[in-house]
């Protein structure tokens, strides 16, 4: 599991997190966080209530509920550090805690696992969300999440059966539909219309031919089966992509960078609801403009423009 340790946040010397610091961090969380996390609306009951009872009995998960608690509250008070601190403090237990957990994952323990897991991948958004300009997050940053979530996706598929009928159940049902927002109708059509150069390497081609495809069916579904497609994409897109393809994405490959500054078209917006997003569509994007080949320059800036579109409309309507 050494991908873990991309997650470890170095400490600060201040005093650790008392226990009436996480009784707060509790309470907020029961009253505040879990309305923040995915799908609220439908799996309110398992954010509330479900989640703090597994994790009064497994230590590692307390830790990483009580980190999203502190992030959420970095996230609402910039200007208080000692959020952040309390964060890194019980996110760096709680992966302590997981690494041992999984290697002796069975079906009696795989649904904590896979909400620790979740909740990680959460506070590695968060963790670049709450943190000032100067330490936003990078191209790489972003592939670190990636390789994370990845994780999560090789336990559902290991133990799929068991957390579909276990309390976690319906965080895996189909969600309640709405008509899908301009921003992602938009970007889906641009992506629908790319194309791999006729120069471009056989296999690399097909590689990113297959992984274009795989990226607009990824989007078209998530449009098809819950009311909030930006934040799923947000949070899924790289399942449905090869370990190759992230590779090229790691080698600054321009048209695998392009796919991505589409995605982070769709990062953005669900940024602009889903507070441990915020900021990171735009900053990758940006960091993706200063790495492709000049002939995709083109396509960086349709982005870049709907991305300032996007926040301006924010901005008159908000």
């Amino acid at each position: 599991m050494p991908y873990l340790a991309k997650f470890v946040m170095s400490q600060e010397s201040v005093e650790q997190s008392t226990w009436l610091t996480d009784l707060e961090l509790m309470h907020h969380y029961t009253s505040s966080t879990y309305m923040t996390l995915p799908r609220p609306e439908e799996l309110h009951q398992l954010w509330q209530v479900e989640v703090p009872k597994v994790a009064m009995s497994h230590i590692y998960l307390l830790h990483q509920v009580l980190s999203i608690s502190a992030h959420h509250l970095a996230s609402s008070n910039p200007n208080r550090p000692e959020h952040s601190i309390c964060a890194s403090q019980h996110q760096n237990e709680a992966i302590k805690g997981l690494r041992t957990a999984l290697k002796s994952i069975t079906e009696e323990t795989c649904v904590e696992v896979f909400i620790a897991s979740t909740l990680l991948s959460i506070g590695a958004f968060a963790g670049f969300s709450t943190q000032k300009i100067q330490q936003q997050p990078r191209i790489d940053d972003l592939l670190d999440v990636f390789v994370l979530l990845r994780g999560m996706k090789d336990i559902l598929e290991r133990f799929q059966a068991t957390l579909h009928n276990s309390i976690i159940g319906a965080f895996f049902m189909k969600s309640h539909i709405i008509k899908p927002t301009p921003v992602l109708i938009h970007t889906l059509a641009q992506l629908q219309e790319m194309t791999t150069p006729d120069d471009m390497d056989d296999e690399i081609a097909m590689l990113c031919r297959d992984s274009l495809t795989a990226t607009v069916a990824w989007f078209q579904n998530s449009i098809s089966i819950t009311r909030r497609p930006e934040a799923r994409i947000g949070m899924t897109w790289c399942l449905c992509v090869s370990p190759e393809f992230l590779d090229l994405i790691r080698r600054r490959h321009s048209f695998a960078l392009c796919v991505v500054a589409y995605y982070c078209v769709i990062l953005d917006h669900a940024g602009k609801s889903t507070w441990y997003m915020r900021g990171w569509g735009a900053a990758i994007l940006q960091d993706i403009a200063n790495e492709v080949e000049p002939e995709w320059a083109e396509v960086v800036q349709w982005c870049l423009t709907a991305v300032q579109t996007n926040s301006t409309l924010e901005a008159a309507h908000p």
